[in-house]
C-alpha cells in the first residue's frame, strides 16, 4: 500500500512538472518599421538583453525589426519598448520600465519600500542599413553582435556575447567581457579587447597605426598580408607565439614574447594575452 502511494505521488509530480513546462511557451511581439534617411546619417543601436544583427543592403531606407520575447506573462512585454529617434542621428534603443512589487507585499510592510524588478524580456534586432549611412555604435549587455558590410568608424560592445564583424568600411573598436571577437573580410581593426574569449582579426596593408588586440583567457590569431610593413609586439604569459613563416627583423624572440619588424616597419601592432597562444598567419 505504501509503495502504491509513493508511486502515485511520483506520477502526479511528473504530470504537474510536464504540464507546467508545457505552459511555459514564449510570448512574442514583433516590431517592424522602415525609415527614410539622408546619406551620411549616423546610426546608433542600444540594446540590453538580446542579439543585434546589422547589415548593409542596396535599398535607400533603414529597415528595423525587433522580436520581443518572454517566458513570463504577456504583460511583461509591455514593460519593454522599442524607441527610434530620427533627429540629428538615427537612434534605435530598447527602453525598459522596471516592474514594481505589490506595495502591500511582505517586504513593503516590513521595510516600507517598493522593490523594482527588471522585466524578463529579450529583444533580438535585425537591422538593414543603406550603404550610404554611417554606423557609429552598436551595444548590448547580454547577447551577440553581428555587423556585416556597413560603413563608418564603429564602436561595437557587449558584455556577455560574441562579436562578429565582416567586410565593413571603417575602423572597428570591439569590446566584450565574456565572448569571442572576430573581425575579418577587410574590416579595419583599431582595438579589439575581451576578457574571456579568443580573438581573430585580419589586418590589411592599410591597417591603423597603434592597432591593439588583447584578451586574458583566450588565443589570438592575426591574419596579415605577406607584404605588410609593421612593427610587431606580441606577448603571452601562459601560451606560445608563432610567427607563421614571416620574414622579419627580430629584436626579441622567445616562447612568450616577440618584438620585431615586418618589411620596412612603421605602423605598430600589439597583441597580448595571459592564458592563450598568439599566432601570425598569412592571408
Amino acid at each position: 500500500m505504501k509503495r502504491k502511494i509513493i508511486m502515485c505521488f511520483a506520477l502526479t509530480f511528473i504530470l504537474v512538472l510536464f504540464l507546467s513546462q508545457d505552459a511555459l511557451t514564449d510570448a512574442e511581439e514583433e516590431f517592424h518599421q522602415t525609415y527614410t534617411v539622408e546619406a551620411d546619417t549616423e546610426v546608433e543601436v542600444s540594446n540590453i538583453n538580446g542579439i543585434i544583427n546589422i547589415s548593409a543592403w542596396d535599398e535607400d531606407y533603414v529597415d528595423v525589426r525587433a522580436l520581443k520575447r518572454t517566458r513570463e506573462d504577456r504583460d511583461e512585454l509591455d514593460l519593454v519598448t522599442i524607441e527610434v529617434n530620427t533627429n540629428d542621428i538615427l537612434e534605435i534603443k530598447t527602453v525598459v520600465q522596471k516592474r514594481t512589487e505589490d506595495e502591500d507585499s511582505f517586504f513593503s510592510r516590513i521595510f516600507g519600500k517598493i522593490y523594482y524588478k527588471t522585466p524578463k524580456v529579450t529583444v533580438d534586432y535585425t537591422i538593414k542599413l543603406p550603404e550610404s549611412v554611417i554606423l557609429n555604435r552598436a551595444s548590448t549587455t547580454n547577447g551577440d553582435i553581428e555587423v556585416y558590410g556597413t560603413r563608418g568608424d564603429s564602436y561595437v560592445k557587449t558584455t556577455n556575447g560574441d562579436i562578429t564583424v565582416e567586410n565593413t568600411d571603417g575602423l572597428i573598436n570591439a569590446k566584450s567581457t565574456n565572448g569571442r571577437i572576430s573581425i575579418t573580410g577587410g574590416a579595419l581593426t583599431k582595438n579589439a579587447r575581451t576578457t574571456n574569449g579568443s580573438i581573430e582579426a585580419s589586418l590589411s596593408d592599410n591597417f591603423i597605426d597603434g592597432t591593439s588586440i588583447s584578451t586574458t583567457n583566450g588565443s589570438i590569431d592575426l591574419y596579415l598580408s605577406p607584404d605588410i610593413n609593421a612593427d610587431i609586439e606580441l606577448r603571452t604569459v601562459n601560451g606560445k607565439i608563432s610567427a607563421g613563416g614571416f620574414r622579419m627583423l627580430v629584436e626579441t624572440i622567445s616562447k612568450r614574447e616577440f618584438v620585431g619588424t615586418l618589411g620596412s616597419g612603421g605602423k605598430r601592432i600589439t597583441a597580448r594575452t595571459v592564458n592563450g597562444s598568439i599566432s601570425l598567419n598569412k592571408e
